[in-house]
């Protein structure tokens, strides 16, 4: 294991060990559906703000248009409490409000009526956090680029959008008309946003206004604001516009790196489905922390080389052959994006799946044994801490065995399928069923349920909420062979395919004993595929 894989470990690991505490009254506020939140529907975003560098401080508002569902004497916003908020405004009037925790509880008058639609505008400033540690433990980053600018981006996945502006701060809840952002930065930097350019202003007193407009929902925390002396260039792909953001004098490194954006747009959507974002095009910029998946905005810091900063996360080699930054933040356009998770405590969504991505990634390029021996190397790094479902309405994530352990999960169950064609054909119809929703764990396994057309809830987890893995126990019983799956789970089954005297065949062992189907005197040749069912096996001599 590299220092920096043991440097990151053991911060995320710190974090667990937080998350594990008891949860408190501010925890339930920001992780929780109370009333005040489920009360109504955020529709549109409109945030404008300016930055002022040296400072190291923001000021603005966010437009905020609801539709008000239900009858409600509160509406719950969120802003750290570090974030001074100046005012909330309806219709040219103040309205009052109380803060408790980073939680804003905004006073509702008779006016406000189900079924209507309101705008809100929240007014704000202040210092943001500043990540010690981003992306894992979260907030601004304020660096210099080695020329003498500021070089300057956000990473607050888990800690919340709320850290730095006024916003409902639940995955649950979506904008549905998407979002518009105004940054204003000193006019020798340019401002990054999410979707599409929509121009600049120069001002009157030395600062630019960059505007740039989101088309389609988009989770709170992938609002991003990207700020540097960036150069760009911009390519229309197979009717995609892919544009670049580097830092100047990076240009000649990030056009030969980049290249492999395309072959990432071709693998995943043939295998998974059409890039989610087409009418706000897909942009890699680079930023002063390793990476994050803003929505069509995806954050690069792999500082253009091959692997995770130039190590192979599977100890295999295959993992040097491609940039990891790139593809993986990129499939989280699909997962986690496209599709959303509605609670943290369900984030193997994104991170199983798109760490199962890098491996189909592998596999067109380099074929099904190289994505096999990638996607069995990354188990190594899989530690059996704690359950991967994080505690539900608490803003809490599981262990991050979601990454590897959740991609796994996604291999074994292609195992179980014993159809290459039709499993195939059911991950793209996951996707395409799912694609812009927020969804449950409970709904995954719904799906796979109906598709595979047998009860999968036991294998799902056995994998997502215990902290072992199956074990497939064979033992003699007089003149058989028997076999059964030991496991926490109950009534689990799970087809898994061995080798037997030069030939592949399936078996379909359950918690209950029964005969090994092949002949007694041979059994002990049977070897199960281990690499392609991520499962033990214990015999019993």
């Amino acid at each position: 294991m590299n220092l920096l894989y043991k440097i990151i470990v053991s911060t995320f690991f710190f974090a667990q060990l937080q998350a594990q505490q008891t949860p408190s009254h501010c925890d339930s506020l920001l992780g929780g559906w109370p009333l005040a939140r489920s009360c109504y529907n955020v529709l549109h975003y409109d945030l404008n703000l300016r930055l002022q560098p040296k400072e190291r401080s923001i000021s603005g508002y966010n437009r905020i248009k609801f539709q008000l569902l239900t009858s409600a004497k509160l509406l719950q916003l969120d802003l750290a409490a570090r974030m001074e908020v100046d005012s909330l405004v309806y219709n040219q009037q103040r309205l009052a409000f109380t803060r408790d925790c980073d939680a804003l509880l905004v006073q509702l008058s008779e006016a406000f009526k189900p079924n209507e639609s309101y705008t809100i505008t929240a007014y704000f400033h202040g210092k943001p956090i500043v990540a010690k540690n981003a992306p894992w433990d979260g907030g601004f980053v304020f660096k210099d680029d080695g020329a003498g600018h500021p070089w300057i981006g956000v990473a607050v996945q888990g800690i919340g959008a709320s850290q730095w502006f006024p916003v409902k701060d639940s995955q649950a809840d979506e904008p549905d008309l998407g979002v518009h952002l105004a940054y204003e930065v000193p006019s020798d930097l340019l401002a990054i946003g999410n979707g599409q350019f929509e121009g600049e202003t120069r001002l009157t007193d030395g600062f630019t206004r960059y505007n740039w407009l989101v088309t389609y929902p988009i989770n709170a925390y992938d609002i991003t604001l990207d700020v540097g002396d960036y150069v760009t260039w911009s390519e229309t792909y197979k009717g995609l516009k892919m544009s670049y953001y580097v830092l100047r004098g990076h240009e000649a490194l990030a056009r030969k790196q980049f290249e492999q954006a395309r072959g990432m747009l071709d693998c995943f959507q043939e295998k998974i489905g059409p890039y989610p974002f087409a009418r706000d095009g897909y942009k890699l910029v680079e930023t002063p922390f390793l990476g994050m998946e803003h929505q069509s905005a995806v954050a690069y810091g792999n500082q253009f080389r091959n692997g995770y900063l130039g190590t192979d996360l599977s100890d295999t080699g295959i993992g040097l052959r491609f940039d990891f930054i790139i593809i993986h933040e990129s499939a989280h356009e699909w997962f986690g994006n496209s599709i959303t998770s509605s609670d943290i405590a369900d984030m193997w969504i994104h991170e199983g799946f798109t760490t199962y991505a890098e491996s189909m990634y592998i596999e067109c390029l380099f074929g099904r044994e190289d994505a096999l021996s990638y996607e069995v190397g990354q188990r190594s790094r899989i530690d059996h801490d704690r359950p991967i479902l994080g505690r539900y309405g608490i803003h809490e994530e599981g262990s991050s065995d979601m990454y590897n352990k959740g991609a796994a999960l996604v291999q074994t169950l292609r195992t179980a399928w014993g159809d290459e064609v039709k499993w195939a054909l059911d991950f793209k119809k996951f996707y395409q069923q799912f694609q812009y929703k927020i969804i449950t764990t409970t709904d995954v396994i719904q799906f796979f349920e109906t598709a595979y057309g047998h009860p999968v809830r036991p294998v799902f987890m056995e994998y997502l909420e215990q902290t072992t893995i199956p074990e497939l126990q064979f033992k003699k019983q007089g003149k058989h062979w028997m076999m059964r799956w030991n496991t926490v789970e109950k009534n689990f089954e799970l087809p898994v395919e061995a080798q037997f005297e030069n030939r592949t065949i399936r078996l379909k062992p359950t918690n209950n004993w029964q005969k090994v189907p092949v002949q007694a005197k041979k059994a002990h040749f049977l070897e199960v595929d281990t690499r392609k069912s991520y499962v033990k096996v214990k015999w019993v001599f």
